[in-house]
């Protein structure tokens, strides 16, 4: 007689468990905070250039497996922690300037001073926006792209409460900010690598200059816009040719 067919020996299901009430995507999680934590340290204190994946794993103390679980590459990370301290940022901004009157320079003030604030206390944010995040360290910056292209936007919809009625000016707001946020960043840049021993009074007092005579200069053209619609005064002392 022929052997009886053996049944197929079935395998026992993966079990997710729990440990201290913690569920295995509550701990994954944890590990990638844990992650994104060490990438801000190791990334701002040694820059980028000089971190590796064994550089995150020690200071996060965990093992690279759990490195590869979150981020497929240093990149990756990078990107990440990029994109994670500009939020913060923006949104510390932003909660500052919603408690004020929607006033110009009340307006620019309050958010430079916590833009330069963030960067002198908190240093290590400083090298990952002001000198990684603008190095090219990376071949792919995606998520650090989107981060800077969401802080263009936010200072896009402050211009158009800072400059009411600019377009019909004969003025380019586009122009107006991308010149003054990279003024302020490179500011921000010289200051970091000077170990900020500027006090931020001065560095905020003649950042502040610069916005102010543009202010200025875009209120006069507003009063005394000819009939084209163009500013009237040629410059940020009002005068003309």
């Amino acid at each position: 007689m022929p052997a009886a067919a053996k049944t197929p020996r079935r395998r026992s299901p993966v079990v997710s468990r729990h440990y201290g009430g913690v569920s295995p995507e509550e701990r994954r999680q944890q590990r990638r905070a844990k992650l994104l934590a060490a990438g801000l340290q190791v990334f701002g204190t040694r820059g980028a250039q000089r971190s590796t994946i064994r550089d995150i794993c020690v200071e996060a103390g965990l093992t690279e497996r759990y490195f590869y679980e979150s981020f497929k590459s240093l990149g990756e990370l990078f990107d990440a922690v990029y994109a994670q301290v500009n939020d913060e940022l923006m949104h510390a901004v932003v909660a500052a300037v919603s408690r004020i009157p929607p006033q110009a320079m009340p307006l620019i003030e309050t958010g430079l001073t916590v833009f330069f604030s963030t960067m002198r206390d908190d240093p290590r944010r400083a090298q990952v926006l002001l000198i990684d995040g603008n190095s090219g360290t990376y071949a792919q910056l995606r998520k650090a792209g989107e981060a800077a292209r969401g802080y263009s936007k936010l200072m896009l919809d402050f211009a158009t409460v800072l400059y009411p009625g600019a377009k019909e000016q004969g003025l380019d707001v586009d122009i107006l900010v991308t010149g003054l946020t990279g003024m302020t960043i490179h500011i921000a840049t010289s200051w970091y690598r000077d170990g900020f021993r500027t006090p931020l009074e001065t560095v905020l007092h003649n950042n502040l200059f610069a916005y102010r005579s543009i202010t200025e200069w875009v209120q006069q053209a507003g009063a005394g816009s000819v009939e084209s619609g163009r500013p009237a005064a040629a410059g940020p002392g009002g005068g003309r040719n």
